[in-house]
Protein backbone atom coordinates (compact mmCIF):
# COMPACT_ATOMS: atom_id res chain seq x y z
CA UNK A 1 0.00 0.00 0.00
CA UNK A 2 1.44 3.30 -1.07
CA UNK A 3 1.35 6.30 2.20
CA UNK A 4 1.25 9.72 2.15
CA UNK A 5 3.95 11.69 3.11
CA UNK A 6 3.89 14.86 5.38
CA UNK A 7 6.24 17.22 3.16
CA UNK A 8 2.99 19.22 2.17
CA UNK A 9 1.05 20.57 4.84
CA UNK A 10 -2.13 19.26 2.51
CA UNK A 11 -2.50 15.75 2.72
CA UNK A 12 -5.41 13.89 0.64
CA UNK A 13 -7.37 12.65 4.06
CA UNK A 14 -8.49 9.09 2.13
CA UNK A 15 -5.01 8.06 2.58
CA UNK A 16 -3.21 6.60 5.46
CA UNK A 17 0.34 8.43 7.05
CA UNK A 18 3.45 7.20 8.54
CA UNK A 19 4.88 9.42 10.65
CA UNK A 20 8.20 6.96 10.87
CA UNK A 21 8.67 7.08 7.66
CA UNK A 22 8.26 10.57 6.76
CA UNK A 23 11.75 12.06 7.10
CA UNK A 24 12.95 9.43 4.95
CA UNK A 25 10.42 9.64 2.21
CA UNK A 26 9.60 13.65 1.98
CA UNK A 27 12.16 13.74 -0.82
CA UNK A 28 10.33 11.65 -2.96
CA UNK A 29 7.12 12.74 -2.99
CA UNK A 30 4.63 12.58 -6.37
CA UNK A 31 1.05 13.40 -7.09
CA UNK A 32 -0.95 11.04 -8.34
CA UNK A 33 -4.22 11.44 -10.82
CA UNK A 34 -6.11 12.99 -8.34
CA UNK A 35 -3.34 15.35 -7.51
CA UNK A 36 -2.95 14.00 -3.86
CA UNK A 37 0.68 13.27 -2.21
CA UNK A 38 2.29 9.93 -2.57
CA UNK A 39 5.61 8.29 -2.46
CA UNK A 40 7.66 7.85 -5.53
CA UNK A 41 8.60 4.18 -6.44
CA UNK A 42 10.51 5.02 -9.20
CA UNK A 43 12.35 7.50 -11.31
CA UNK A 44 9.79 7.19 -13.85
CA UNK A 45 7.05 7.97 -11.15
CA UNK A 46 8.90 10.93 -10.15
CA UNK A 47 9.27 11.98 -13.87
CA UNK A 48 5.27 11.76 -13.94
CA UNK A 49 5.08 13.84 -10.85
CA UNK A 50 6.86 16.38 -12.18
CA UNK A 51 4.77 16.59 -15.13
CA UNK A 52 1.70 16.44 -13.12
CA UNK A 53 3.12 19.41 -11.27
CA UNK A 54 3.73 21.46 -14.05
CA UNK A 55 -0.07 20.94 -15.39
CA UNK A 56 -1.24 22.17 -11.99
CA UNK A 57 1.00 25.07 -11.62
CA UNK A 58 -0.34 25.96 -15.44
CA UNK A 59 -3.63 25.28 -14.58
CA UNK A 60 -3.58 28.00 -11.22
CA UNK A 61 -1.45 30.67 -13.33
CA UNK A 62 -4.18 30.29 -16.11
CA UNK A 63 -6.98 30.86 -13.26
CA UNK A 64 -4.99 34.01 -12.15
CA UNK A 65 -4.35 35.49 -15.34
CA UNK A 66 -8.03 35.28 -16.37
CA UNK A 67 -9.24 36.41 -12.83
CA UNK A 68 -7.02 39.70 -12.64
CA UNK A 69 -7.59 39.95 -16.66
CA UNK A 70 -11.51 39.85 -15.72
CA UNK A 71 -11.18 42.32 -12.68
CA UNK A 72 -9.59 45.00 -14.66
CA UNK A 73 -11.78 45.23 -17.74
CA UNK A 74 -14.94 44.83 -15.82
CA UNK A 75 -13.69 47.23 -12.79
CA UNK A 76 -13.28 49.97 -15.15
CA UNK A 77 -16.87 49.46 -16.95
CA UNK A 78 -18.49 49.16 -13.94
CA UNK A 79 -17.32 52.33 -12.50
CA UNK A 80 -18.43 54.27 -15.84
CA UNK A 81 -21.94 52.77 -15.88
CA UNK A 82 -22.62 53.48 -12.49
CA UNK A 83 -21.47 56.95 -12.77
CA UNK A 84 -23.62 57.21 -15.81
CA UNK A 85 -26.76 55.63 -14.41
CA UNK A 86 -27.11 57.63 -11.06
CA UNK A 87 -24.38 59.90 -11.10
CA UNK A 88 -20.58 60.48 -10.03
CA UNK A 89 -21.63 60.04 -6.03
CA UNK A 90 -22.16 55.99 -6.76
CA UNK A 91 -18.80 55.57 -9.01
CA UNK A 92 -17.16 53.97 -6.51
CA UNK A 93 -20.05 51.33 -5.89
CA UNK A 94 -19.61 48.53 -7.92
CA UNK A 95 -15.33 48.64 -7.10
CA UNK A 96 -16.14 48.59 -3.52
CA UNK A 97 -18.66 45.84 -3.53
CA UNK A 98 -15.79 43.80 -5.15
CA UNK A 99 -14.06 44.37 -2.61
CA UNK A 100 -15.98 43.45 0.13
CA UNK A 101 -17.23 40.48 -1.86
CA UNK A 102 -13.35 39.30 -1.68
CA UNK A 103 -13.49 40.10 2.18
CA UNK A 104 -16.25 37.13 2.70
CA UNK A 105 -15.15 35.53 -0.05
CA UNK A 106 -11.68 34.96 0.65
CA UNK A 107 -13.18 33.27 4.61
CA UNK A 108 -15.70 30.94 2.40
CA UNK A 109 -13.46 29.99 -0.28
CA UNK A 110 -11.27 28.98 2.22
CA UNK A 111 -13.53 27.05 4.26
CA UNK A 112 -14.43 24.76 1.61
CA UNK A 113 -10.72 23.74 1.26
CA UNK A 114 -10.13 22.98 4.10
CA UNK A 115 -13.62 20.40 3.63
CA UNK A 116 -13.33 19.72 0.58
CA UNK A 117 -9.77 20.02 -1.10
CA UNK A 118 -8.17 22.98 -3.23
CA UNK A 119 -9.41 22.10 -6.52
CA UNK A 120 -13.32 22.26 -5.26
CA UNK A 121 -12.55 25.53 -3.61
CA UNK A 122 -11.09 26.77 -6.79
CA UNK A 123 -13.73 25.67 -8.85
CA UNK A 124 -16.31 27.17 -6.76
CA UNK A 125 -14.80 30.86 -6.66
CA UNK A 126 -14.13 30.94 -10.10
CA UNK A 127 -18.06 29.40 -10.58
CA UNK A 128 -18.91 32.65 -8.82
CA UNK A 129 -17.53 34.66 -10.52
CA UNK A 130 -18.64 33.21 -14.12
CA UNK A 131 -22.27 33.97 -12.58
CA UNK A 132 -21.33 37.67 -11.81
CA UNK A 133 -20.52 37.94 -14.95
CA UNK A 134 -23.53 36.84 -16.62
CA UNK A 135 -25.68 38.85 -13.53
CA UNK A 136 -23.47 41.76 -14.57
CA UNK A 137 -24.20 40.84 -18.44
CA UNK A 138 -27.82 40.79 -17.52
CA UNK A 139 -27.57 44.05 -15.20
CA UNK A 140 -26.20 46.61 -18.47
CA UNK A 141 -29.01 44.78 -20.95
CA UNK A 142 -31.62 45.27 -18.39
CA UNK A 143 -29.89 48.86 -17.23
CA UNK A 144 -30.42 47.87 -13.78
CA UNK A 145 -27.87 49.37 -11.02
CA UNK A 146 -28.57 47.08 -7.83
CA UNK A 147 -28.03 44.20 -9.85
CA UNK A 148 -24.90 45.15 -10.95
CA UNK A 149 -23.73 46.08 -7.90
CA UNK A 150 -24.37 42.53 -6.93
CA UNK A 151 -23.01 41.02 -9.52
CA UNK A 152 -19.70 42.79 -8.14
CA UNK A 153 -20.06 40.75 -5.11
CA UNK A 154 -20.11 37.86 -6.78
CA UNK A 155 -16.69 38.90 -9.18
CA UNK A 156 -15.40 39.62 -5.82
CA UNK A 157 -15.49 36.42 -4.38
CA UNK A 158 -13.25 34.48 -7.81
CA UNK A 159 -10.85 37.44 -7.37
CA UNK A 160 -10.34 36.62 -3.80
CA UNK A 161 -9.96 33.04 -5.00
CA UNK A 162 -7.50 33.98 -7.59
CA UNK A 163 -5.39 35.46 -4.78
CA UNK A 164 -5.75 32.50 -2.75
CA UNK A 165 -4.43 30.48 -5.44
CA UNK A 166 -0.56 31.28 -4.80
CA UNK A 167 -1.11 29.25 -1.30
CA UNK A 168 -2.06 26.43 -3.88
CA UNK A 169 0.71 26.70 -5.63
CA UNK A 170 2.88 26.81 -2.54
CA UNK A 171 1.31 23.73 -1.36
CA UNK A 172 2.90 21.63 -4.30
CA UNK A 173 6.61 22.57 -3.45
CA UNK A 174 9.31 21.70 -0.50
CA UNK A 175 9.03 24.82 1.83
CA UNK A 176 12.66 25.64 0.62
CA UNK A 177 10.90 26.66 -3.07
CA UNK A 178 7.37 27.88 -1.65
CA UNK A 179 8.74 31.62 -2.20
CA UNK A 180 9.36 30.86 -5.92
CA UNK A 181 5.66 28.86 -6.13
CA UNK A 182 4.39 32.37 -4.55
CA UNK A 183 6.14 34.57 -6.71
CA UNK A 184 5.17 33.39 -9.62
CA UNK A 185 1.39 32.93 -8.83
CA UNK A 186 1.62 36.81 -8.34
CA UNK A 187 3.48 37.42 -11.73
CA UNK A 188 0.83 35.96 -13.69
CA UNK A 189 -1.45 39.31 -12.58
CA UNK A 190 0.96 41.02 -14.59
CA UNK A 191 -0.76 39.68 -17.92
CA UNK A 192 -4.17 40.75 -16.65
CA UNK A 193 -2.65 44.16 -16.42
CA UNK A 194 -1.27 44.69 -19.57
CA UNK A 195 -4.19 42.50 -21.53
CA UNK A 196 -6.80 43.94 -19.72
CA UNK A 197 -6.89 47.98 -20.72
CA UNK A 198 -6.15 46.52 -24.51
CA UNK A 199 -10.17 44.34 -24.35
CA UNK A 200 -12.18 47.09 -23.76
CA UNK A 201 -12.75 48.73 -27.17
CA UNK A 202 -12.34 45.80 -29.06
CA UNK A 203 -15.45 44.24 -26.83
CA UNK A 204 -17.34 47.32 -26.82
CA UNK A 205 -17.44 46.93 -30.32
CA UNK A 206 -18.42 43.34 -30.42
CA UNK A 207 -21.55 44.58 -28.12
CA UNK A 208 -22.30 47.34 -30.50
CA UNK A 209 -21.94 44.90 -33.47
CA UNK A 210 -24.66 42.89 -32.32
CA UNK A 211 -27.07 45.56 -31.11
CA UNK A 212 -26.31 45.90 -27.33
CA UNK A 213 -25.01 48.53 -25.03
CA UNK A 214 -20.90 48.95 -25.36
CA UNK A 215 -20.43 48.21 -21.75
CA UNK A 216 -22.43 44.74 -22.17
CA UNK A 217 -19.25 43.94 -24.33
CA UNK A 218 -17.02 43.66 -21.21
CA UNK A 219 -19.18 41.81 -19.08
CA UNK A 220 -19.57 38.83 -22.23
CA UNK A 221 -15.87 39.14 -22.56
CA UNK A 222 -15.86 38.41 -18.71
CA UNK A 223 -17.98 35.32 -18.67
CA UNK A 224 -15.55 33.57 -21.06
CA UNK A 225 -12.90 34.38 -19.20
CA UNK A 226 -14.31 33.17 -15.66
CA UNK A 227 -15.75 30.08 -17.34
CA UNK A 228 -12.43 29.51 -18.62
CA UNK A 229 -10.86 29.82 -15.16
CA UNK A 230 -13.42 27.67 -13.62
CA UNK A 231 -12.54 24.54 -16.34
CA UNK A 232 -8.64 25.26 -15.99
CA UNK A 233 -9.17 24.09 -12.35
CA UNK A 234 -9.71 20.39 -13.32
CA UNK A 235 -5.89 20.20 -13.62
CA UNK A 236 -5.59 22.27 -10.14
CA UNK A 237 -4.41 20.06 -7.54
CA UNK A 238 -6.71 18.86 -5.35
CA UNK A 239 -4.83 18.78 -1.60
CA UNK A 240 -7.05 18.30 1.09
CA UNK A 241 -6.41 18.85 4.82
CA UNK A 242 -6.94 16.86 8.09
CA UNK A 243 -9.33 19.50 9.45
CA UNK A 244 -10.38 17.94 13.00
CA UNK A 245 -8.42 15.43 13.22
CA UNK A 246 -5.52 17.92 13.12
CA UNK A 247 -7.57 20.51 15.19
CA UNK A 248 -8.00 17.59 17.58
CA UNK A 249 -4.12 16.68 17.90
CA UNK A 250 -3.81 20.92 18.17
CA UNK A 251 -5.55 21.29 21.40
CA UNK A 252 -3.52 18.27 22.82
CA UNK A 253 -0.16 20.11 21.97
CA UNK A 254 2.05 21.76 24.64
CA UNK A 255 1.26 25.32 24.95
CA UNK A 256 4.94 26.07 24.20
CA UNK A 257 4.32 24.22 20.94
CA UNK A 258 0.97 26.24 19.88
CA UNK A 259 3.06 29.54 21.04
CA UNK A 260 5.66 28.80 18.43
CA UNK A 261 3.45 28.87 15.81
CA UNK A 262 1.99 32.69 16.30
CA UNK A 263 4.95 34.55 15.58
CA UNK A 264 4.93 33.59 11.83
CA UNK A 265 1.60 34.32 11.60
CA UNK A 266 1.42 37.54 13.37
CA UNK A 267 4.37 38.85 11.45
CA UNK A 268 2.69 37.97 7.85
CA UNK A 269 -0.45 39.89 9.23
CA UNK A 270 1.15 43.23 9.90
CA UNK A 271 3.39 43.14 7.27
CA UNK A 272 1.07 42.11 4.52
CA UNK A 273 -1.83 44.66 5.88
CA UNK A 274 0.69 47.62 6.14
CA UNK A 275 2.03 47.30 2.45
CA UNK A 276 -1.96 47.08 1.73
CA UNK A 277 -3.26 50.47 3.37
CA UNK A 278 0.32 51.95 2.15
CA UNK A 279 -0.13 50.91 -1.48
CA UNK A 280 -3.73 51.80 -1.69
CA UNK A 281 -3.92 54.98 0.27
CA UNK A 282 -1.53 56.47 -1.88
CA UNK A 283 -2.30 55.01 -5.21
CA UNK A 284 -5.77 56.06 -4.81
CA UNK A 285 -5.06 59.70 -5.07
CA UNK A 286 -2.44 59.36 -7.14
CA UNK A 287 -4.90 60.10 -10.38
CA UNK A 288 -6.45 62.91 -8.68
CA UNK A 289 -2.94 64.35 -7.45
CA UNK A 290 -2.27 64.71 -11.49
CA UNK A 291 -5.34 66.11 -12.71
CA UNK A 292 -4.96 68.41 -9.72
CA UNK A 293 -1.11 69.50 -11.26
CA UNK A 294 -3.06 70.04 -15.15
CA UNK A 295 -2.06 66.96 -16.72
CA UNK A 296 -4.09 64.02 -18.84
CA UNK A 297 -5.42 60.86 -19.09
CA UNK A 298 -1.51 60.05 -20.45
CA UNK A 299 0.60 61.21 -17.79
CA UNK A 300 -2.12 58.97 -15.17
CA UNK A 301 -1.47 56.07 -17.58
CA UNK A 302 1.95 56.36 -17.39
CA UNK A 303 2.17 56.54 -13.31
CA UNK A 304 -0.05 53.55 -13.68
CA UNK A 305 1.57 51.69 -15.80
CA UNK A 306 4.68 52.09 -13.40
CA UNK A 307 2.96 50.89 -10.17
CA UNK A 308 1.18 47.80 -11.56
CA UNK A 309 4.98 47.00 -13.01
CA UNK A 310 6.74 47.07 -9.87
CA UNK A 311 3.18 45.19 -8.29
CA UNK A 312 3.63 42.40 -10.55
CA UNK A 313 6.51 41.83 -12.86
CA UNK A 314 9.37 41.49 -10.17
CA UNK A 315 7.47 38.78 -8.15
CA UNK A 316 9.91 35.70 -9.01
CA UNK A 317 12.54 37.81 -7.90
CA UNK A 318 10.81 38.64 -5.35
CA UNK A 319 10.23 34.63 -4.63
CA UNK A 320 13.54 33.90 -5.02
CA UNK A 321 14.77 36.30 -2.52
CA UNK A 322 12.06 35.05 -0.39
CA UNK A 323 13.86 31.35 -0.68
CA UNK A 324 16.89 32.30 -0.22
CA UNK A 325 17.31 35.07 2.21
CA UNK A 326 13.77 34.16 4.17
CA UNK A 327 10.87 35.98 4.26
CA UNK A 328 11.47 38.07 7.28
CA UNK A 329 14.49 40.00 5.49
CA UNK A 330 12.42 39.90 2.24
CA UNK A 331 9.64 42.09 4.45
CA UNK A 332 12.27 44.32 5.83
CA UNK A 333 13.22 45.01 2.50
CA UNK A 334 9.55 45.66 1.76
CA UNK A 335 9.25 47.86 4.43
CA UNK A 336 12.53 49.94 3.42
CA UNK A 337 11.17 50.25 -0.08
CA UNK A 338 7.44 51.36 0.94
CA UNK A 339 9.20 54.32 2.98
CA UNK A 340 11.47 55.21 0.18
CA UNK A 341 8.40 55.22 -2.06
CA UNK A 342 6.29 57.42 0.50
CA UNK A 343 9.42 59.57 0.57
CA UNK A 344 9.35 60.74 -2.59
CA UNK A 345 5.45 61.68 -2.53
CA UNK A 346 6.88 64.75 0.24
CA UNK A 347 10.02 65.40 -1.11
CA UNK A 348 8.87 65.45 -4.84
CA UNK A 349 5.17 66.17 -4.87
CA UNK A 350 4.93 67.60 -8.24
CA UNK A 351 4.50 65.33 -11.48
CA UNK A 352 7.26 66.87 -13.21
CA UNK A 353 10.03 64.51 -14.03
CA UNK A 354 10.26 61.09 -13.17
CA UNK A 355 10.02 61.01 -9.91
CA UNK A 356 6.38 60.54 -9.28
CA UNK A 357 6.34 57.35 -11.98
CA UNK A 358 9.22 56.39 -9.66
CA UNK A 359 7.98 56.70 -6.30
CA UNK A 360 4.78 54.80 -8.02
CA UNK A 361 7.00 52.02 -9.37
CA UNK A 362 8.45 51.54 -5.69
CA UNK A 363 5.17 51.55 -3.89
CA UNK A 364 4.09 48.59 -6.28
CA UNK A 365 7.20 46.84 -5.30
CA UNK A 366 7.53 47.26 -1.75
CA UNK A 367 4.09 45.95 -1.57
CA UNK A 368 5.35 43.19 -3.91
CA UNK A 369 7.81 42.44 -0.99
CA UNK A 370 5.49 42.52 2.31
CA UNK A 371 2.79 40.62 0.09
CA UNK A 372 5.06 37.46 -1.36
CA UNK A 373 7.45 37.24 1.78
CA UNK A 374 4.52 37.52 4.26
CA UNK A 375 2.46 35.15 2.34
CA UNK A 376 5.00 32.49 1.81
CA UNK A 377 5.45 33.05 5.55
CA UNK A 378 2.22 31.77 6.22
CA UNK A 379 3.25 28.25 4.52
CA UNK A 380 5.08 27.48 7.16
CA UNK A 381 4.99 26.77 10.94
CA UNK A 382 1.42 25.69 10.95
CA UNK A 383 -0.36 23.10 11.54
CA UNK A 384 -2.79 20.73 8.62
CA UNK A 385 -5.76 22.74 9.95
CA UNK A 386 -4.32 25.80 10.37
CA UNK A 387 -3.14 26.60 7.48
CA UNK A 388 -5.62 27.60 4.88
CA UNK A 389 -7.70 29.32 7.96
CA UNK A 390 -5.04 31.37 8.94
CA UNK A 391 -4.28 32.47 5.03
CA UNK A 392 -7.97 33.01 4.63
CA UNK A 393 -8.38 34.86 7.80
CA UNK A 394 -5.20 37.26 6.81
CA UNK A 395 -6.16 37.84 3.41
CA UNK A 396 -9.90 38.62 3.92
CA UNK A 397 -8.29 41.16 6.54
CA UNK A 398 -6.28 42.57 3.83
CA UNK A 399 -9.44 43.14 1.56
CA UNK A 400 -11.01 44.42 4.58
CA UNK A 401 -8.30 47.02 5.11
CA UNK A 402 -8.10 48.14 1.16
CA UNK A 403 -12.21 49.53 1.38
CA UNK A 404 -11.20 51.32 4.73
CA UNK A 405 -7.99 52.57 3.50
CA UNK A 406 -9.71 53.73 -0.07
CA UNK A 407 -12.49 55.73 2.05
CA UNK A 408 -9.44 57.26 4.23
CA UNK A 409 -7.41 58.27 1.84
CA UNK A 410 -9.88 60.89 0.60
CA UNK A 411 -10.02 62.55 3.44
CA UNK A 412 -6.55 62.67 3.96
CA UNK A 413 -5.68 63.85 1.14
CA UNK A 414 -8.45 66.71 1.37
CA UNK A 415 -6.31 67.83 3.96
CA UNK A 416 -2.85 68.00 2.79
CA UNK A 417 -2.64 66.71 -0.28
CA UNK A 418 -0.03 63.42 -1.81
CA UNK A 419 2.57 64.73 0.92
CA UNK A 420 0.52 63.91 3.96
CA UNK A 421 -0.83 60.82 2.24
CA UNK A 422 3.20 60.02 2.06
CA UNK A 423 3.71 61.07 5.68
CA UNK A 424 0.45 58.70 6.87
CA UNK A 425 1.96 55.75 4.85
CA UNK A 426 6.10 55.96 6.03
CA UNK A 427 4.64 56.55 9.58
CA UNK A 428 2.32 53.21 9.41
CA UNK A 429 5.87 50.94 8.76
CA UNK A 430 6.59 51.27 11.95
CA UNK A 431 4.15 49.00 12.89
CA UNK A 432 5.40 45.74 11.17
CA UNK A 433 8.75 46.82 12.23
CA UNK A 434 7.85 46.41 15.64
CA UNK A 435 6.51 43.03 15.58
CA UNK A 436 9.11 41.72 13.46
CA UNK A 437 11.84 42.92 16.33
CA UNK A 438 9.58 42.05 18.91
CA UNK A 439 9.36 38.50 17.14
CA UNK A 440 12.78 37.94 15.41
CA UNK A 441 14.02 35.73 17.91
CA UNK A 442 11.30 33.42 17.73
CA UNK A 443 11.35 33.07 14.20
CA UNK A 444 14.69 31.91 13.91
CA UNK A 445 12.81 28.88 16.20
CA UNK A 446 12.29 26.03 13.62
CA UNK A 447 8.50 25.02 12.92
CA UNK A 448 6.85 22.17 14.52
CA UNK A 449 7.37 19.45 12.13
CA UNK A 450 10.62 20.98 10.74
CA UNK A 451 14.17 21.03 11.06
CA UNK A 452 14.96 24.79 9.48
CA UNK A 453 14.31 27.59 11.13
CA UNK A 454 12.82 30.62 8.79
CA UNK A 455 15.82 32.87 8.95
CA UNK A 456 18.37 30.94 6.89
CA UNK A 457 21.75 30.66 8.21
CA UNK A 458 24.78 32.81 7.10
Amino acid sequence: MRRIVGASPFVAHSLETTPSLSSQLMRNEVLDDAGRVAVGESALEEVAAGSRRGRSIAALLTGVALMHTTMVVVGAVATLFVADAVGAWWGGAPNTAAVLGAAVGTLAVSAFMVRHGRRFGLRLGYAAAAMGSAVGLIAVLSNVVPLLVFAMVLLGIGNSTAHLSRYAAADLYPPHRRGFAVGATVWAGTIGAVVGPALISPSADVALALGAPSFAGVFLVALVMTAGATLAMRAAPNLKAQGRAEAKRRRRAPWRTRRSRAPRARVAFASMITGQITMVAIMTMTPLHIHQHGRGLGAVGVVLSAHVLGMFALSPVTGWMTDRFGSSRTIVLGLAVLVIAASLTIVVPDIAGPALSISMFLLGYGWNLTHVGGSALLTQGLTLAEQTGVQGAVDSAVWGVSALATLGSGAIFAIGGLPLLGVAGAGLVIYPAVVLAARRSELRTPPVGSTKSEEPKR
